[in-house]
């Protein structure tokens, strides 16, 4: 509004310029209402287009939009052929009209970049949400002995977990660790640094000597530690951080 006055010498109301802003969007980039009921149209070509591309849509007893899943055919033959089997998947929020969250499911090349296998809609991160999802998941790449997930630790997905992945080994990233203990408590570098041997440690009896350390220096860090299951976990795997991902 100021440039607008300031360049030209109009003077407008802020409600017309985001009421502006809003059809220039719809213009740019469509409804979303018709966005949504593209989607079967869209999936199909997808299978079309991408061989052993895999897509799945759910709605209600209305037929209203619930939850949808894709993944493309290229990254699934990746992912079988040559990928290390560790799975980090995470949600983030939409700030478009209808809200809900992205459901992602991603892993790390061989060069260390951002390798994608899945993605999902759906109305947030709810215990319903992430089973509908993990599920499609586990329809998708299967379950190999050497299969590792990797999270936050939003209960939603340790719940989903447990009942869809029962027997693959789930992790939580040491990026939202991390993020965490900085921000509850201000952490003093010397703990940080013994944080990070702990999580690098590839022994048991190592990560145990930097745990006794923190426990000594900071008991409230060791027992955050300790809620984050070490002894089944390996403590925590850095093998994955999610971009834009926001401790929780």
């Amino acid at each position: 509004m100021g440039e607008l006055l300031e360049q030209h010498g109009v003077q407008i109301m802020y409600t017309k310029v985001w009421r502006s802003l809003q059809h220039a969007k719809r213009l740019t980039y469509g409804n979303p209402d018709e966005s949504y009921q593209q989607l079967p149209s869209y999936f199909h070509m997808l299978k079309e287009t991408n061989l052993g591309s895999i897509t799945a849509i759910e709605t209600d007893e209305n037929n209203y939009f619930l939850y949808s899943f894709f993944a493309l055919g290229a990254c699934l033959h990746g992912f079988r052929s040559y990928i290390r089997p560790v799975v980090a998947v995470d949600a983030t929020h939409l700030k478009g009209e209808h809200k809900g969250v992205i459901f992602v499911a991603t892993c790390k090349d061989e060069e260390e970049m951002i390798y994608p296998i899945a993605f999902g809609f759906g109305d947030g991160e709810s215990d319903r949400s992430w089973i509908w999802f993990l599920m499609k998941l586990r329809e998708a790449i299967g379950v190999r002995e050497d299969l590792v997930i990797v999270s936050d630790r939003h209960q939603s997905i340790a719940n989903a977990m447990s009942h869809v992945f029962p027997s693959v080994p789930h992790v939580f990233c040491f990026f939202h660790l991390k993020q965490n203990l900085k921000k509850r408590y201000r952490q003093r570098k010397d703990v940080m640094t013994a944080f990070y041997l702990a999580a690098y440690s590839y022994t048991t009896i190592e990560c145990d000597t930097y745990l006794a350390e923190i426990q000594s220096m900071h008991p409230q860090t060791h027992l955050t530690l300790m809620e984050a299951r070490p002894e089944k976990n390996g403590l925590v795997i850095d093998v994955l951080q999610l971009p834009d991902s926001k401790p929780l």
